[in-house]
């Protein structure tokens, strides 16, 4: 399976993950870190780094976008790990100075740090809440400045069950779910699993959880 992800066919691996689980009948270590894996890490570790950003918050997004995958193009023109969309990748390269291809967005490289830097700044402009953040990024921050006038705003869990669209309503759980198991499977030491303890005590314990956006405890 590592040739697998290694080899940029993370999605192979996955299905062949779960095929295994469901003959095995359950779930082990080694199948949890297949069906989530972690390629690229140096890069997300070190662009997460930069900007103050919780790297499984990070790997929980992409798990969800591309599952790794930096070949991947969606019917709406989204590329790669981290699904840029053109206009978007365009305005985050001019701001680090590099040229802009859209090719580039298949380089894994070049998709995390735009992404990476993208993601950021949705955490500034939302100022840290997961479930805005994770709004802005799947249905665009005008829409996510309109969701904040609504009445149910204010309490994180009926916000989520509102939100109007339903891919978003799903993608703001599942992300966020991600990032939890990915803390869980890669937060101690030097990225190896921490199973058994509660979100909060994975945080404080680990050398690379922590970061910004912070997802809400109370709904482990």
């Amino acid at each position: 399976m590592k040739l697998l992800i290694d080899g940029g066919l993370p999605l192979q691996a996955i299905v062949i993950g779960r095929r295994l689980q469901a003959r095995e009948g359950s779930w082990n270590l080694r199948l949890l870190r297949i069906v989530h894996p972690f390629p690229h890490r140096e890069i997300i570790l070190r662009e997460a780094q930069e900007h103050g950003l919780d790297p499984f918050f990070i790997a929980g997004l992409i798990r969800q976008e591309s599952a790794f995958d930096a070949r991947i193009e969606s019917s709406a023109g989204a590329v790669g790990l981290m699904q840029l969309m053109p206009p978007t990748a365009r305005e985050m390269a001019g701001q680090v100075g590099i040229s802009y291809a859209p090719r580039a967005l298949r380089d894994p490289g070049t998709n995390l740090r735009l992404g990476i830097r993208y993601l950021a700044s949705m955490v500034r402009r939302f100022d840290g809440r997961a479930e805005d953040v994770l709004s802005a990024y799947n249905a665009g921050p005008s829409r996510m400045r309109t969701w904040r006038g609504d009445s149910t705003y204010q309490d994180r869990d009926v916000f989520i069950e509102h939100i109007p669209f339903q891919e978003t309503r799903n993608y703001v759980k599942v992300v966020q779910q991600y990032a939890r198991i990915y803390s869980a499977l890669y937060g101690c030491g030097s990225l190896e699993p921490c199973l058994g303890l509660p979100y909060e005590a994975l945080v404080a314990q680990s050398r690379f959880a922590g970061g910004q956006p912070r997802i809400a405890v109370a709904r482990e």
